[in-house]
């Protein structure tokens, strides 16, 4: 099946295997024991790369409600390894060729794909592959076979208005010889959501 398919209410994933988020696509396969022991002896390199030559896919239903006027909901991706495409409720929102980067974080915009009830997001996740910078393991610590794909960090859903104030900072400069005064310097990242689907910082 497509992201279309498996983004939408009702699509069978009864078959699938339970992820766990933030983790890796190996991770969870330990967790669901299709690979036991995995840290005894050298049974960690037995698992074979091939299996994750493909993407793997990742689907999660969650309940919001429709945007009212003027606000916006937005994807907050703060790190995923090492590409993805992500659908919302049958829409792409994302492609894997501007997503991508294990230590980025990404902000989507889906205002227009959230409605009142259930909703589905659905990420097709990529490995990284030998010129990407991604992940990296010490020379005596083996590599698994995933390379670490998966989704490593929390993706949260933002709702605001049409305008977001983020990382905040205040700077602080004291008169350390009279203790009579300080100047405070207020900083933020001001971005109108209604300006662009996809952003990173």
């Amino acid at each position: 099946a497509g992201g279309a398919e498996i983004s939408r209410g009702g699509f069978d994933a009864s078959g699938w295997y339970d992820a766990r988020v933030p983790g890796t696509v190996l991770g969870s396969l330990v967790a669901d024991s299709v690979y036991r022991n995995v840290f005894y002896h050298r049974n960690l390199t037995l698992i074979p790369d091939s299996l994750f030559d493909v993407p793997w896919w990742y689907r999660k239903d969650f309940h919001a409600e429709a945007p009212r006027k003027g606000q916006h909901y937005q994807l907050k991706l703060n790190g995923i390894s090492y590409r993805a495409d992500i659908w919302v409720n049958g829409h792409q929102v994302a492609s894997a060729d501007t997503l991508a980067g294990s230590f980025r974080r990404f902000t989507v915009g889906v205002t227009p794909f959230i409605v009142t009830g259930k909703n589905v997001i659905a990420l097709k996740i990529f490995r990284a592959q030998k010129q990407d910078l991604t992940i990296g393991f010490v020379d005596w610590n083996p590599e698994p076979a995933d390379h670490n794909m998966g989704i490593w960090r929390d993706i949260h859903l933002v709702s605001s208005g049409p305008v977001t104030l983020e990382t905040p900072f205040v700077a602080t400069k004291v008169d350390t010889v009279t203790l009579d005064h300080a100047d405070l310097t207020i900083s933020a990242v001001v971005t109108s959501t209604g300006m662009e689907l996809v952003k990173n910082y």
